[in-house]
């Protein structure tokens, strides 16, 4: 599975659209539902990507990933610095993609805490 997708970019801003994925974190939410279940079944499994083998696109084994809850999909855009040589530029891509998959966990930590839940 790849981490991080380089999409579209814009020549002049130098601002690029980045695709990051991370697996979904183990375990249930407080109502007992596994997180990729419940992923799935709120309708927030899925890709922005185009399935294929060609660059841009997302692979089927990682398509399928993603459907089945087991990966998380954030998207963020990236503005190069041409100050910045190509190691610099890796680990601030690195960074920021590093960051967008902790808030995009966090924030379907939080949304997603009690989905499943039921009452009698």
């Amino acid at each position: 599975m790849a981490r991080l997708h380089v999409l579209a970019g814009d020549p002049v801003s130098r601002s690029y659209t980045i695709v990051v994925h991370a697996a979904t974190p183990a375990g249930n939410n407080l109502a007992g539902v596994s997180w990729a279940a419940a992923l799935v079944a709120s309708g927030r499994a899925k890709t922005v990507m185009t399935e294929g083998n060609d660059p841009g696109q997302i692979s089927t084994a990682e398509k399928n990933a993603i459907l089945a809850g087991t990966v998380i999909e954030g998207v963020f855009s990236f503005t190069d610095n041409p100050a910045l040589n190509d190691q610099q530029r890796v680990e601030m891509l690195d960074q920021q993609a590093t960051q967008v998959l902790a808030e995009l966990q966090a924030r379907l930590g939080v949304e997603l805490l009690y989905w499943g839940a039921t009452l009698s």
